[in-house]
């Protein structure tokens, strides 16, 4: 209880910080998305420091560098395969699947699509971080599968960076902990339709900051 109350104090105060720098609306963003992150994981003080910066980058119009061209790409039958493992596995853990990584319409083949696809002849996301970030936005919040979409939308993104040689950080070492990823995946779960461009502008600073 009392490393819950740290860390709520912690998160508490630097929101308080970062208040002058916010819109209203951003503000409360802020505020909602921190606390259903603190309610769904024991989130280092390191990953607060490190979701603040980003948010504070992405409020002060400070751009994220483009850093990664990519070379390669998930198609619908490899994502399927990473979801069917994924299923194999809850089995093999003795559990009920149910509606785990059933497909929701064409949700799973649309959002693929659409971080490949042109505009004017050129790459409507030329970089690695910028599909990685919208993969995930897509996927976690069109709600591609009848359950499991944040698990899926996590692994398909880290798939995707793995695949474009931009996993590890320039220390060798993987740009995401479990903890970081289940927190990024929870705020992007919370945000609302009208603040995609922030959510994904805040996965692009925080993408940035790992690859230093």
């Amino acid at each position: 209880m009392k490393r819950k109350s740290v860390r709520h104090q912690t998160s508490t105060a630097l929101l308080r910080w970062l208040k002058p720098r916010l819109s209203s609306e951003d503000h409360r963003l802020a505020a909602q998305q921190l606390a259903a992150v603190e309610e769904a994981v024991e989130l280092p003080f390191r990953h607060l420091l490190w979701l603040y910066r980003a948010l504070d980058l992405v409020v002060t119009a400070v751009e994220p560098p483009g850093t990664s061209t990519p070379h390669a790409t998930i198609t619908v039958a490899e994502a399927r395969a990473v979801i069917r493992t994924m299923r194999d596995d809850v089995i093999a853990r003795g559990q009920h699947p149910g509606h785990f990584g059933q497909e929701n319409g064409d949700g799973l083949e649309s959002a693929l699509m659409q971080i490949d696809q042109s505009v004017f002849g050129e790459p409507a996301y030329p970089t690695v971080e910028e599909r990685a970030a919208h993969l995930l936005y897509l996927i976690t919040k069109n709600q591609v599968l009848v359950d499991g979409n944040k698990r899926t939308a996590s692994l398909l993104f880290l798939e995707h960076l793995r695949r474009n040689s931009a996993y590890l950080d320039s220390r060798g070492r993987p740009r995401f902990s479990d903890t970081a990823l289940v927190a990024l995946s929870l705020l992007v779960a919370e945000s609302k339709a009208p603040q995609m461009d922030l959510v994904i502008r805040l996965v692009l600073n925080l993408l940035a900051q790992d690859r230093a």
